[in-house]
């Protein structure tokens, strides 16, 4: 049985929230089960080497959750859900996939208690690019923010922001953030480029309570999450086009499409979590899938 169709014009984005599994793999014995699900020293060692707790347990599960994403996505079926990937990479250290001819363009990111990955199958073969705010952000002044990353943004960004409301300022600072991740990750340049050449004009707004988000994961291993998205963005590089910025000119085509959603609503002193998925391609179809890794695990 096939999993997930690779028709072109499909993206499929699966998410998982991993908040129990923080608590559960504190757990020396469930610790320990989970990480030789790895059956690989050296991604072991990386796990082990890592001091702070939660993100231990997180970048475990992320390697695991990764694993059976793409196996899903590449063999059909989960019959060996944490088989090793191979990938190899380009010269920027973007990795890079392709199974039975096909180039997979997939991109991942993670919150604090969230993971996700984007995987598009098209004719044009183009990147994709995915960002996740986080729910605490302890690095970010929620008062100062403006100030901290003003020289980020573009002057229309940064005039939209001011336009907002003191209530939604903080929100919109977070969508537009997300928008320039996911698209510095399609690009695959990391912080090799000037953030404030590149603008998302927002039409409107995005205002959280009107987009869907799950707060209680299914029972099933994978289940399909219906989610409103955000589309009404228009993307402006022309300050990387004139510069003849190596990672544009490497691109098939000079054409963005948005799509962003609230993956994860406040809670208490916790922000929503925002998705934002950067794509070339006018017409596809986004599918979202909730992948529940506490039974997958058998925890």
């Amino acid at each position: 049985m096939v999993l997930f169709s690779s028709r072109n014009g499909t993206i499929w984005v699966f998410t998982s929230d991993i908040s129990s599994l923080l608590v559960l793999l504190q757990d020396d014995f469930n610790f320990e089960t989970v990480l030789r699900l790895l059956d690989n020293p050296r991604e072991q060692q990386k796990v082990l080497g890592i001091k702070d707790i939660p993100h231990r347990i997180k970048t475990m599960v992320n390697i695991l959750f990764t694993r059976v994403v793409l196996n899903a996505i590449i063999e059909g079926n989960i019959d060996d859900p944490w088989k090793t990937i191979q990938f190899s990479h380009n010269k920027y250290g973007k990795p890079l996939l392709e199974a039975n001819g096909q180039k997979i363009q997939f991109n991942s990111s993670t919150s604090d208690k969230i993971l996700s990955i984007a995987i598009e199958f098209s004719s044009i073969n183009s990147p994709i690019g995915i960002d996740l705010s986080h729910s605490r952000q302890t690095s970010i002044s929620d008062t100062e923010f403006m100030e901290q990353f003003l020289p980020m943004f573009h002057p229309r960004e940064h005039r939209k922001l001011i336009e907002c409301s003191p209530e939604t300022r903080y929100f919109m600072f977070n969508h537009l953030w997300t928008l320039k991740e996911a698209l510095t990750k399609l690009l695959g340049c990391g912080l090799n480029i000037d953030l404030s050449d590149v603008c998302f004009d927002v039409e409107g707004s995005m205002s959280p309570d009107k987009y869907n988000s799950k707060q209680e994961q299914s029972i099933e291993e994978f289940s399909v999450v219906e989610r409103n998205w955000f589309r009404n963005v228009e993307v402006d590089i022309e300050g990387l086009v004139r510069q003849d910025n190596e990672f544009v000119s490497a691109l098939n085509k000079i054409e963005f499409h948005t799509y962003s959603t609230v993956v994860r609503q406040a809670n208490f002193d916790e922000l929503p979590v925002i998705l934002s998925l950067v794509s070339q391609n006018s017409d596809s179809t986004v599918s979202s899938i909730d992948v529940n890794m506490e039974k997958l695990l058998n925890l």
